[in-house]
């Protein structure tokens, strides 16, 4: 299962997270994720699920999966922020990965598989849904042989329509995200399509360090509660 930064290659969180404590939330709570389904790019009330097709390319060979996300009644505060726990699994795995909005902020905490490297704990701030196309951003983003990585991230094209498997979703938003380290240099990009009251409809990771690859995650089936 090669799912990076939240689908695609996320295995147990584990490495750079600080201050990390979990609590449950009751079936009527979403904590930090109490922004309106209608308005929010990301629901996060419990019981929503994503299902995607993934395409994974490397070396001139091509494998597909299938997996499914969905939002649990569990939150956890990393990074001095509070997140929302999501199950991902498929036939083969499964595992969990976090997601955080704050305000018009919206992050993902899991980790990427480098190969030949190992697993890095990332925390990457994926989304911006206030600001103009154009728009370029960094944060923290981990560490990597313990230097420090980076997030530079970009508005590539927002509040437009895109159809995956036959769906149309409106109010659409392209981020890019390039990952960086110190020292060593860029990584890989990876490309969020997030749609509004929907969430990632659509995500292309491109691992450039170590062993290349590319993989394509589309939503093919959600249901938002």
């Amino acid at each position: 299962m090669k799912k990076i930064i939240g689908y695609a290659l996320l295995f147990a969180i584990a490495g750079c997270s600080k201050d990390v404590t979990t609590d449950r939330l009751s079936a009527n709570s979403t904590g930090n994720a109490a922004a309106s389904v209608s308005v929010t790019y990301l629901p996060l009330t419990k019981g929503t699920y994503w299902k995607y097709n993934e395409v994974t390319e490397s070396g001139g060979t091509s494998t597909t999966e299938k997996y499914t996300d969905k939002v649990l009644s569990k939150q956890s505060t990393i990074n001095g922020k509070v997140y929302t726990a999501t199950t991902l699994s498929s036939a083969t795995t499964t595992d969990t990965v976090y997601y955080c909005q704050q305000n018009h902020d919206y992050y993902q905490y899991s980790n990427i598989n480098v190969n030949g490297v190992g697993v890095i704990p990332t925390e990457v701030l994926f989304l911006k849904d206030n600001v103009a196309k154009g728009t370029e951003w960094s944060a923290p983003a981990g560490s990597l042989f313990g230097f420090p990585a980076t997030g530079n991230g970009t508005i590539i094209k927002k509040n437009y329509s895109l159809t995956i498997h036959g769906e149309t979703y409106n109010n659409v938003i392209h981020t890019q995200v390039s990952l960086s380290v110190l020292y060593i240099g860029n990584i890989g990009t990876i490309d969020y399509y997030v749609a509004q009251g929907v969430g990632i409809i659509k995500m292309v990771t491109n691992v450039t360090y170590g062993t290349a690859y590319i993989t394509t995650s589309t939503l093919n089936k959600y249901q938002v509660n």
